[in-house]
């Protein structure tokens, strides 16, 4: 991100930023890592060498005197932490000022949008990198102008792969309700069939249906998929209606896709925030 000359935030900013040492991250950061980390979908938990990390207490790095980290947290209006941000100054020998980004957690959108307030207004920085952004276009939002984002890379960081259809769609929360008929195939045979999914009241029920021969004669499924592509649009950050115009996904009932993208759909951005 340029965050040369006037940079400002399209939204308002609220609470305060306050610098504090690594290491007090030890215990605010796994609570407020497991608060975020609940709101997120995609997201998942993380190891304890995490805590070392963005603590800075590497022993096997400058003998464990710390290499540098910066910290910061986000306390809303009312005192109560609700995001931090760890980060580098990468040198006065770099051509531009520039802080890379270390670990960014934010529970809250107002958390968010202070931390990223703090790392623009940096004195004396112009640059700020992270190679670790949600790629939802929610960083470039943030900003009046959002083309002092610059995406120069993209990474795979969740690989999912449903093994049992039934608790996997019943596990996960929907935001309206529908039916569809899938028609999943599976080259290891976890997954096969014809599933029934049903929504009402924002929980699921999965079915397998068509398994006599005289009701797999009357059973019609409205899409068909494997179960390379069910896990891919499961979380709802891929859409089923995109696979298919790629023609990965088949649609024997005309609508069904844009229908299981509707119903798969999250109220906020799918993103893992951690690495294994």
């Amino acid at each position: 991100m340029d965050t040369g000359g006037e940079v400002a935030l399209a939204g308002p900013v609220s609470g305060s930023m306050r610098m504090v040492e690594p290491k007090d991250l030890r215990d605010l950061g796994p609570a407020l890592y497991d608060r975020a980390h609940r709101q997120s979908p995609g997201a998942v938990g993380r190891t304890a060498a995490y805590s070392v990390i963005e603590t800075d207490t590497w022993m096997s790095k400058n003998d464990g005197k710390g290499t540098g980290v910066l910290a910061a947290v986000h306390h809303d209006d009312g005192g109560t932490p609700r995001g931090y941000v760890t980060y580098t100054f990468t040198g006065w020998d770099q051509k531009v000022p520039t802080v890379k980004v270390g670990v960014l957690v934010a529970s809250t959108a107002a958390s968010y949008r202070a931390i990223w307030d703090y790392l623009i207004h940096l004195d004396l920085i112009r640059k700020v990198e992270w190679g670790f952004a949600s790629d939802d276009r929610l960083l470039e939002n943030l900003l009046v102008d959002p083309r002092r984002v610059k995406t120069t890379g993209h990474a795979d960081q969740l690989w999912l792969r449903i093994l049992d259809v039934p608790a996997c769609l019943t596990g996960r929360p929907y935001h309206r309700d529908g039916e569809l008929v899938l028609e999943v195939t599976d080259p290891l045979g976890y997954a096969a069939g014809i599933w029934r999914l049903t929504v009402e009241g924002g929980t699921a029920g999965v079915v397998r249906v068509g398994d006599a021969k005289t009701e797999l004669e009357t059973v019609t499924a409205d899409l068909s998929l494997d179960i390379a592509e069910l896990s891919s649009v499961y979380l709802g950050g891929v859409s089923a209606e995109m696979l298919r115009q790629a023609g990965r996904i088949t649609e024997l009932r005309r609508g069904a896709a844009a229908e299981l993208t509707a119903l798969l759909a999250q109220d906020r951005p799918v993103f893992c925030m951690t690495g294994f």
